[in-house]
């Protein structure tokens, strides 16, 4: 198996995403919920919100303008595999729309 680091991206930060009404983000967990269980294991960390994101530069260190609002660890035998389950990700269906989803496989070091 093969593994993917899942980064989800939106216009706003995490923390704004979460400061909806409880019975709002008990629907949002919810929703990230069925779709962990839809993709049979292949969810192997659910990952967290990311926020208050820095850059850090060779010339010196700043706030992120990265949109990076979380991530996710899946396992599959190909990318075509987990983009597929990913089409379906409720992350897509976020309020105030914008939202988008990249994935990176994770190659393996060289020399380790």
């Amino acid at each position: 198996m093969k593994k993917f680091i899942v980064n989800y991206h939106s216009p706003q930060g995490a923390e704004e995403e979460m400061m909806g009404s409880p019975e709002d983000m008990q629907k949002m967990m919810s929703d990230w919920m069925k779709w962990k269980e839809d993709c049979h294991g292949a969810v192997v960390e659910f990952g967290t919100p990311l926020g208050n994101g820095m850059s850090v530069k060779k010339s010196g260190i700043e706030k992120s303008v990265q949109t990076v609002s979380g991530y996710s660890i899946m396992e599959a035998e190909s990318m075509d595999d987990v983009v597929e389950m990913l089409k379906s990700h409720p992350h897509l269906n976020m309020p105030g729309g914008g939202c988008e989803i990249e994935v990176y496989e994770s190659l393996p070091t060289p020399g380790m």
